[in-house]
Formats: structure tokens, C-alpha cells, sequence
């Protein structure tokens, strides 16, 4: 018998149960390791999300796998259309991210790559190193949310995730999403207006909700006194 599903229970609210746990670590006297509490446990639902959509893609019929992870499917067609028109801001950056820690977001599709590209990286194993290709990899890194959507190399960064393994991979540049916090909250269920908590869009991957409202406590945490 497989476990219930906690955002398709009446009597069950996944996000206020794990607020109970994030309110706490929201709440540790050492504001640093507060946040670190929250990163871990933001990690929780991240590699949930990162793992379902491998598994996805191995699990659909052939030639039918999952379409990379857009903003629709994060925050809902409504909220998901504003962020993908509204142009998120871009930062400059110099970031080293470790694929094996970061939530990573890769979609293999291609058959033969899916085949190809595992059990070949690993030092750990006897394995050749995994590189990073210049032309072909590319990630859409959030830092607001942990989150980095793979636009190029699913195949070779998915292998990178698999391994896990301490993997490096040089980010430039960022996109902020912060402001989406003053207007929009997750209620566990959709995501609503926070001036009038209207209805907006109910995400596809109900995890993120969870993500959004820790990203929440972690950015209120990183700007405090400002």
C-alpha cells in the first residue's frame, strides 16, 4: 500500500505540516544557521521534484517523455504566463554550483542519450570525469528558489545528477524572481494575490509550492535590515 497523497487529502495540508518544521528553523537564534536549516530542508522537496522528472522520463512511452520544466508547470498557467512575460532580472554573477547539491532540473527525452549517458561518469567508480560543455550546457539558474532549469545538455547533466558526485559547473549569470513574494503567496493548494488572496493558478508540480514559501523565509532572512 503506497503512501497517501498529502495535497490530495481534505484533512491534510502538506504545506502547513512542513511550515511546522520551517517555522522552527525559522526561528533558531543564529540567523545563518537558521537560513542553512532552511536550505536543507528546502533541498527535501527540490530533489523530489528533481527525481520525479527524471524517473518521468524513463517511466513514459517511448519517444513521449516529459517537455522540460517551464514556469507554467512551477507556478501555473495564470502565474506561470506573467512570470514567462515579464522578464526576470538578470545578475551578473561568478558561481560555482555542485550538481550533486544543487536542485538541478534536468528532462531527458532523446532514447539512445537516455541509454547512452549513464553509468559512463564517476571517478568514485572508475569512471571518466564529467566536463562541462561550453556550446552545449546551459542552465537557467534561480538562486531565489535553488532552482536551475536546464535548457541544454538534459542528457549529459542528467548522468551528472545520477552520479552525484562532486560536480562543478561555472554559473554567470542569475535571475531574480524575489518580487514575486510581495504580490503572490502558496496556500498549499494554488497560488494566490496577496492583497486579496484571489485565486490565481494551481502549479503542476505541487512541490514548488512548498519551495516557493521556504524561499520565502529565506530571503526574508537574507534581507533583513534593509
Amino acid at each position: 500500500m503506497g503512501l497517501a497523497n498529502p495535497f490530495k487529502s481534505k484533512t491534510n495540508n502538506a504545506l502547513e505540516n512542513v511550515m511546522y518544521f520551517a517555522e522552527r528553523c525559522y526561528a533558531h537564534p543564529d540567523k545563518l544557521e537558521a537560513s542553512l536549516k532552511l536550505d536543507d530542508l528546502r533541498k527535501v522537496f527540490l530533489r523530489k521534484i528533481q527525481a520525479d522528472q527524471i524517473a518521468l522520463s524513463y517511466m513514459s512511452p517511448i519517444h513521449s517523455a516529459p517537455s522540460e520544466i517551464f514556469y507554467f508547470q512551477l507556478f501555473g498557467p495564470a502565474l506561470g504566463k506573467l512570470v514567462s512575460e515579464k522578464k526576470p532580472e538578470t545578475v551578473a554573477m561568478k558561481e560555482t554550483l555542485d550538481l550533486a547539491q544543487a536542485g538541478i532540473l534536468p528532462t531527458p527525452w532523446k532514447p539512445t542519450s537516455m541509454i547512452a549517458n549513464i553509468g559512463i561518469y564517476g571517478l568514485g567508480y572508475g569512471r571518466r570525469p564529467w566536463l562541462k560543455q561550453q556550446a552545449n550546457h546551459k542552465i537557467l539558474w534561480c538562486p531565489t528558489f535553488g532552482i536551475g532549469i536546464v535548457h541544454g545538455g538534459n542528457h549529459s547533466l542528467t548522468a551528472a545528477v545520477i552520479t552525484n558526485e562532486l560536480t562543478h559547473f561555472n554559473i554567470e549569470e542569475s535571475y531574480d524572481l524575489s518580487q514575486l513574494f510581495d504580490t503572490y503567496y502558496f496556500d498549499g493548494h494554488a497560488f494566490k494575490a496577496k492583497d486579496n488572496s484571489k485565486f490565481v493558478s494551481i502549479p503542476e508540480i505541487m512541490e514548488f509550492g512548498i519551495v516557493y514559501e521556504i524561499s520565502r523565509m529565506i530571503h526574508q532572512i537574507k534581507n533583513a535590515g534593509e
